[in-house]
Parts: C-alpha cells; sequence; structure tokens
C-alpha cells in the first residue's frame, strides 16, 4: 500500500484478444464485382433514356450478340461472317464462305488505296465561303484561305471558330471518301466506325 500522502499507482491491465488470423478477403471482391455491375447497369439505362433510335439499336446489337464482332449492323442487316458457318453448306457440300483475295491482291488493293488518298484533296468552307479550307488524304492542311474582310471586321474570336469548323468540315470530308474507298475494298462486310 502506499504511504500517507503519496499518489497511489494506477495499474493498467490491457488485454489483446488475438483475431483467429486473416478474416478472408473475398467479400471485398464479390462487393467490388456487385458495384461494378450495378454501375455499367445505370450507365446503360440512362444511355438508352438518352439515346436516338439508331443509338439504341446497335446497344441492343451488342447484347444480342455477346461476340467481340457484330453478326448485323444498327439497320437490322447481316454482315458477313468473319469466320464461316460449319453447319452451312452450299450446293454440293461446300461452305459459303465469302470470296477472298490472294495476299498479293489485297496488297496491291493497299497501296493503290494509299496514293488514291494521297492525291484526294477535299475543300471546305465556313461563314458562308469567309473561310476556305483544303486538306489531303492523309488530313494534312494544304491551303487555308481567310476572306480579308473578315480580318477588317476585327472580330478575332469568330475568325477562330469560322477556321475551326473549315479544318473540323474538311477532315469530316476525307474521312467521308475514306469510308467510301474502303466500303467498296471490304466487299460488303460493314465494320463498324469505317
Amino acid at each position: 500500500m502506499a504511504e500517507r500522502g503519496q499518489p497511489t499507482p494506477i495499474i493498467k491491465k490491457v488485454i489483446k484478444k488475438g483475431h483467429a488470423g486473416h478474416h478472408g478477403g473475398a467479400w471485398k471482391v464479390a462487393y467490388a464485382d456487385f458495384v461494378t455491375a450495378m454501375m455499367a447497369l445505370f450507365m446503360v439505362l440512362w444511355i438508352v433514356g438518352q439515346s436516338s433510335k439508331e443509338a439504341k439499336e446497335a446497344i441492343a446489337d451488342y447484347f444480342r450478340t455477346p461476340g467481340i464482332f457484330p453478326t448485323t449492323d444498327a439497320g437490322g442487316r447481316k454482315l458477313a461472317p468473319l469466320v464461316p458457318d460449319p453447319t452451312a453448306s452450299g450446293e454440293g457440300g461446300v461452305l459459303n464462305m465469302p470470296s477472298t483475295k490472294p495476299p498479293q491482291e489485297a496488297l496491291a488493293d493497299i497501296m493503290r488505296l494509299q496514293q488514291k488518298m494521297q492525291e484526294t484533296v477535299v475543300e471546305a468552307t465556313s461563314g458562308g465561303g469567309t473561310v476556305t479550307a483544303k486538306m489531303d488524304g492523309r488530313k494534312q492542311l494544304l491551303s487555308l484561305r481567310i476572306d480579308p474582310e473578315a480580318v477588317k471586321s476585327g472580330d478575332i474570336e469568330m475568325l477562330q471558330d469560322l477556321v475551326v469548323a473549315a479544318v473540323n468540315e474538311a477532315g469530316r470530308k476525307v474521312d467521308g471518301q475514306m469510308q467510301s474507298s474502303l466500303g467498296g475494298m471490304l466487299g460488303g462486310l460493314g465494320i463498324p466506325g469505317l
């Protein structure tokens, strides 16, 4: 015991309870998967609610065919298969396969397309002809013409917007020409985005 006049010592006993080892984290992974799936679901629902009819058809086609290659386009037309269906047979038991070119011919087609795109020159205007942009098939800006009256007006922001619009329109025209050129080479394969 402590003597009179001296403080009594306080002894604190700490009991550490041990855990039975690792808890496991499988529930955390399962929960993260669930949350990710719910987020994806809500994103799809939001997109479907905000989209046009064509976008909705494309989304429906994506979920209709779980493979990485679509079998129909947004209009519902059947695309040529990349891999022939072994169950489909033509006359005499021969598989119906899309015709393919030998590699040398395909390479020659690609070289011709590259040459054609290099020789292609498109012209786009904005502001009723105030700004004119010329661009080649490689999307290199060849020339940019600005009407001197537009510079005299002193509205630099409007002029900058017109330049951007003309250059972007020229790029879209190049993309359109490339898409039409590639469409013939692909033989109706219908690859989305090309």
